[in-house]
């Protein structure tokens, strides 16, 4: 991938009720970068990214449709589902959300610098007689995303605490395509600062709450 300027880049956050689907099908994702066959997300982008309090139940077909049966993935994200085995080839399977939630999503105006730091939590684990070196073992992905944006109005700052799906995006002229990050968050703080010569400033501090996957396209 070639270099990219910040100046396309953008974010945007799911807000609002779920809203329940049906048989909605989905999308081999392997032009995103994941192997073929084992990567899927709802082919509808408006409805790709799932609501985590809403049961997700995934169903298959592997003769092109004729019949349906559920299906368990080995990981299920903020907008795609993973197994570790690929799907059938031929007759080439069939992934579809059979009933679930997903997650409206929208622009957040005003952002002009983001960070993301994803991290792994690393606990020590040396016992005892253990003296030619460290043990550790590892335990949840967690880690932060920062924002610095021109504030606009209340809407961020009234949904502190709230956990939703972040997309930042670092070309967002294609969107709701485009090499991007998507990951879980919970809203820590909502800073203001207010100078006497300048623009208002929020800045949006997040805790990431889970795995955070890097799509290229």
């Amino acid at each position: 991938m070639a270099a990219l300027a910040g100046k396309k880049c953008d974010f945007y956050v799911t807000a609002g009720a779920s809203v329940p689907m049906t048989n909605e099908a989905m999308t081999d994702i392997a032009a995103a970068g994941y192997p073929a066959r084992t990567t899927y997300a709802v082919t509808n982008a408006v409805k790709r990214y799932f609501d985590p309090a809403t049961a997700l139940v995934i169903q298959q077909s592997l003769d092109s449709g004729g019949s349906w049966n559920p299906v368990t993935p080995d990981l299920v994200q903020a907008g795609l589902i993973q197994f570790v085995t690929p799907r059938q080839l031929s007759p080439l399977a069939q992934l579809r959300v059979s009933s679930g939630s997903y997650l409206p999503y929208a622009r957040v105006g005003g952002g002009h610098e983001w960070g993301l730091n994803p991290a792994v939590a690393i606990l020590e684990s040396t016992e005892f007689m253990q003296t030619s070196k460290h043990h550790v073992s590892t335990s949840t992905d967690e880690g932060t995303f920062a924002v610095k944006r021109y504030w606009l109005d209340d809407t961020m700052r009234a949904v502190l605490g709230g956990r939703m799906v972040v997309i930042a995006f670092l070309d967002a002229t294609t969107q709701p395509a485009g090499p991007r990050y998507e990951f879980l968050a919970m809203l820590k703080d909502a800073p203001h600062k207010q100078p006497v010569v300048g623009l208002i400033e929020e800045d949006l501090n997040f805790e990431i709450d889970g795995d955070v996957s890097f799509l290229a396209a």
